[in-house]
């Protein structure tokens, strides 16, 4: 009786520590069409590092043949799928004003330099509090909405959401293995009807 109490706590303990494992290193998720979306992926990434360092890390990354960006949110339809994905962390998007204060433009990503043309911004937000609020970022609040942030003043360390565009569909590596399969069987038959 006690070692199975013991395998029971241990087989706890085991999904416990998987379920972190996997939380803190997620992978994208794609927002499909038959669900309204865009077809592409998202990634939350649960590493809090500062605007500059979110981006970098964003633009450096690769999916499916992809490379990521911080994400462009577009409509209220994106914006409430990824916060699902958050679950209200708060997190680091792909706007900023610092080229010409209070001129929010997406950085990187298909809408690169492009002003935003839906946004979500918290009350009396985005407002540059202590000069050099430049970055945006949402979950300010339980409502997921958006705030501008990144003094360095500030020395902000959050997570950070990455995009990537579907717009290659590469093929996974099984997908070839059973292509292959299927054309060894066929070529088989072949053989087989001529012998």
């Amino acid at each position: 009786m006690k070692s199975k109490l013991m395998n029971t706590a241990l087989r706890g303990l085991i999904l416990s520590i998987s379920c972190l494992v996997a939380s803190a290193n997620a992978t994208p998720i794609q927002w499909g069409i038959a669900d309204g979306g865009n077809d592409h992926w998202y990634e939350f990434i649960t590493l809090g590092t500062d605007e500059f360092d979110a981006r970098n890390n964003a633009l450096n990354s690769d999916h499916n043949g992809e490379n990521g960006y911080l994400v462009t949110i577009l409509s209220q339809g994106e914006q409430d799928f990824i916060k699902t994905l958050t679950q209200n962390s708060r997190a680091w998007i792909g706007a900023s004003d610092s080229i010409t204060e209070g001129t929010w433009l997406w950085m990187d990503g298909p809408e690169s330099g492009q002003e935003l043309t839906y946004d979500f911004w918290a009350k009396n937000e985005p407002n540059d509090h202590s000069s050099g609020e430049d970055f945006a970022s949402m979950n300010w609040n339980s409502s997921g909405q958006w705030n501008d942030w990144g003094s360095p003043a500030y020395n902000i360390s959050i997570g950070s959401i990455v995009e990537y565009n579907n717009s290659v569909n590469v093929p996974e590596p099984s997908t070839f293995a059973i292509f292959a399969l299927g054309m060894m069987g066929l070529a088989s038959r072949k053989f087989k009807k001529q012998s």
